[in-house]
């Protein structure tokens, strides 16, 4: 489960599904990756929560990637609690070879 990368504008938020999951935010200056969850109680779900990052930074240049689970919250607490297993550079992709989705020897 390889998520790309993808410019974080309204063209492309607007074709996002209306579910939950995780997102990951990364800061084309700095490189800075921050983790989100777009929960049972966002509305819209992950198209409403990357719409809020995009209305409330309408200067600020960033890529996302996502995961639409409905196990979000295990997939966040797990990506949380054990960095160490997981790429820097994409955070739904474990050191080992597997994706956060599948389960494996840890």
């Amino acid at each position: 489960m390889k998520r790309p990368w993808c410019r974080l504008d309204a063209s492309v938020v607007s074709r996002l599904p209306v579910n939950t999951g995780v997102f990951a935010l990364r800061d084309t200056t700095t490189g800075t990756v921050s983790l989100h969850l777009a929960g049972g109680r966002s509305r819209f779900g992950l198209r409403g929560e990357l719409e809020k990052v995009l209305s409330s930074n309408p200067e600020s240049s960033f890529d996302f990637t996502y995961v639409s689970t409905n196990n979000y919250f295990t997939l966040y607490r797990e990506i949380v609690s054990f960095p160490a297993r997981f790429d820097q550079g994409n955070p739904f992709v474990r050191r080992d070879g597997l994706s956060a989705a599948q389960r494996g020897s840890s």
